[in-house]
């Protein structure tokens, strides 16, 4: 949980020995995500940077898609949108857009990603830097 900066707080214990975990932050400043992966699946979570929490308690990170055996993503943000790279359908990375207003959705998002960028042939997408008027991908 995210609590008053100097009071640090659990924001998630991973059992899997066999993963590694990373935090950053979207390059557009918006949210961080936590990572965990593995070999071959991935889970990431998020939070906004400016979440607080409220008169509830400290804010949670949200899971962005629930991890599946063999499936492994990433994602960045930009304009209220998450871009997904992700292997779920084909081997080689897909990129797919999930609104953010998805976050928790009841089908776990995977129903709500929409296809954005295919590569050709046998290429793949590794990484991707959102600019305000086009994404760069590779």
């Amino acid at each position: 949980r995210a609590g008053p900066i100097g009071e640090p707080q659990l924001l998630w214990h991973e059992r899997n020995e066999a993963a590694y975990l990373e935090v950053f932050r979207t390059k557009d400043r918006q949210f961080v995500l936590l990572s965990s992966n593995t070999k071959d699946t991935s889970e990431v979570r998020v939070m906004r940077c400016n979440s607080s929490g409220d008169s509830m308690g400290p804010a949670e990170p949200q899971l962005l898609l629930p991890p599946r055996p063999g499936v492994e993503y990433f994602a960045e943000h930009h304009a209220g949108n998450f871009y997904v790279i992700t292997n779920h359908e084909r081997p080689d990375f897909v990129v797919y857009n999930l609104p953010v207003d998805k976050l928790g959705s009841p089908n776990g998002g995977w129903c709500d990603l929409t296809r954005f960028f295919t590569p050709p042939g046998g290429m793949h997408v590794t990484d991707a830097d959102l600019f305000s008027r086009w994404p760069v991908l590779y």
